[in-house]
């Protein structure tokens, strides 16, 4: 009992540790670098295209031709859309609306006409998706115009990646125009001469949440698509290597990918033996849809396609 006693005593006496065994701070205060002050390295210290896709393929093997579409188109020093105006006679391919102002004109009537059966579908967002030269939009407003459509009716909200291309469009359609905040929801804002004001953003994401009109002119033949091949052991799909001489080639992967099993779903016809699917275009024409069903508009997407009896239509170019 003594014993017991005097073990109680003894461990609830204080704890008095030496002073070599005081823990210091196992942090280090690291300040963050203000975004506002970031800026992209110099052409000249960037890599090639061409290193960028060698180094992915050599650290995580092949690519998908989703993964390489999007490297090509996006890239922010050498993407095919991020560098130079594309879209003209001069450049590497022209559009309808390019061709005749007409196209803009009656896609803007067609609009009008359903809208009014709804209302008078204003105030008014105009979203276009991938917006070329800006060419169809100020076909678009011409028409706006006549129909008496004044600048507090309506705003422009234009979905563009390319900072290359943004410029290209404030400076056909705005009197004035600045770049944004990093922090803002949009890239750019401007104002055309009569006072309607447009944004630019890079995700539809970030377009408000109201009655628009939708347009997507071809803009979804250029997203990222899985390619898939029908073989004697099922669905394989269809990926970018590099041989021992650093060139890419085609290769079919060996067992079923994950991009297999999530975006092949039958009934395929039964002659089917190629198919190209991009899940992007299938996010972006879900949140389309979600948005109207919502919030009310219009969704008008005019592209180029086939009846489903071609089965290759990705084209490399080599310059």
């Amino acid at each position: 009992m003594n014993n017991c006693r005097h073990l109680i005593r003894l461990y609830s006496r204080p704890l008095l540790l030496p002073s070599i065994w005081k823990r210091a701070k196992g942090y280090k205060v690291v300040k963050r670098p203000d975004p506002k002050t970031l800026k992209m390295p110099s052409l000249a210290d960037a890599p090639s295209l061409m290193d960028i896709i060698k180094e992915k393929i050599r650290l995580n093997g092949p690519l998908t031709v989703a993964e390489y579409m999007h490297i090509v188109i996006t890239n922010p020093t050498e993407g095919y859309y991020m560098k130079k105006d594309v879209i003209s006679e001069a450049g590497d391919f022209i559009t309808s609306p390019e061709i005749s102002q007409m196209f803009g004109e009656i896609l803007a009537l067609w609009f009008y006409s359903e809208t009014s059966k709804m209302g008078t579908g204003k105030p008014l967002q105009i979203v276009e998706l991938g917006p070329g030269n800006g060419t169809l939009m100020i076909d678009f407003l011409r028409v706006l115009n006549r129909l008496n459509y004044k600048p507090n009716d309506l705003s422009l909200h234009l979905v563009e990646i390319s900072s290359t291309m943004q410029l290209v469009q404030a400076n056909r359609l705005c009197a004035k125009h600045n770049e944004c905040d990093i922090e803002s929801p949009y890239n750019r804002e401007g104002q055309t001469v009569s006072g309607i004001k447009i944004y630019w953003y890079n995700d539809l994401k970030k377009v408000p949440l109201n009655f628009s009109w939708y347009i997507a002119h071809e803009f979804f033949d250029v997203l990222p698509i899985h390619k898939f091949e029908h073989t004697e052991n099922g669905w394989r799909e269809l990926l970018i290597d590099m041989d021992e001489n650093q060139k890419l080639y085609y290769r079919i992967s060996g067992e079923e990918t994950p991009s297999a099993k999530l975006l092949i779903r039958p009934p395929l016809q039964a002659d089917r033996t190629e198919l190209e699917i991009s899940p992007r275009a299938l996010g972006i024409a879900r949140q389309l849809a979600e948005r109207v069903d919502v919030h009310g508009g219009l969704v008008l997407i005019a592209d180029y396609g086939h009846e489903g009896e071609k089965g290759d239509t990705f084209r490399v170019g080599v310059s």
